[in-house]
């Protein structure tokens, strides 16, 4: 498996993905725990407009049909 390969299924493990409005995927739990107590960016330290999470579809259909490819 190649490091990409690696990286891109590293923090999925089954888990609930979304983005916010930084442009960054996250894990959902993760990133309220975060949001519970910072209103920046985890990843820019930005301010952010909005703590709502939106679901992240796109890149979990893409993990789900790289995986699907490799068994």
């Amino acid at each position: 498996m190649s490091v990409w390969a690696t990286d891109f299924l590293e923090g999925y493990h089954g888990r609930a993905l979304c983005c916010q409005l930084d442009g960054y995927a996250y894990d959902r739990k993760a990133v309220r725990t975060w949001l519970e107590e910072n209103d920046k960016s985890p990843m820019t330290n930005l301010p952010l407009p909005t703590r709502n999470l939106i679901p992240n579809y796109t890149l979990l259909s893409a993990i789900s049909e790289w995986k699907s490819g490799k068994q």
